[in-house]
């Protein structure tokens, strides 16, 4: 995993395809799970991969956190987001970068 997830990783207390839940626990995001909220749709930012029901692309939300924006900066500047569509954007990003399909 790259350096720029790596760092994300760590903040958000996520690992590749992993995240914390609830008490501490360690749930899996599974690839179902990230196509649910990662949408492509050719009528929209010309087809790039954004978060389902937004016009937000995801590589909007990974330039952001690349910038150094936190994930309560970013939450608080993108009407309607939430952490687990932020989760979703950096899983479909390891997925883009691993053999694991990540066209939703």
């Amino acid at each position: 995993m790259g350096l720029f997830l790596s760092r994300y990783c760590a903040i958000l207390g996520w690992c590749p395809l992993a995240r914390l839940a609830g008490h501490g626990k360690m749930s899996f995001v599974t690839a179902s799970e990230t196509m649910t909220r990662i949408a492509r749709d050719p009528h929209i930012c010309g087809g790039s991969p954004c978060v389902k029901g937004t016009r937000i692309p995801v590589s909007v939300i990974l330039s952001h956190l690349a910038a150094g924006e936190s994930l309560d900066e970013l939450l608080g500047g993108f009407q309607g987001l939430t952490r687990e569509d932020v989760y979703a954007c950096l899983a479909y990003a390891a997925m883009s970068l691993s053999d694991q399909q990540a066209t939703p």
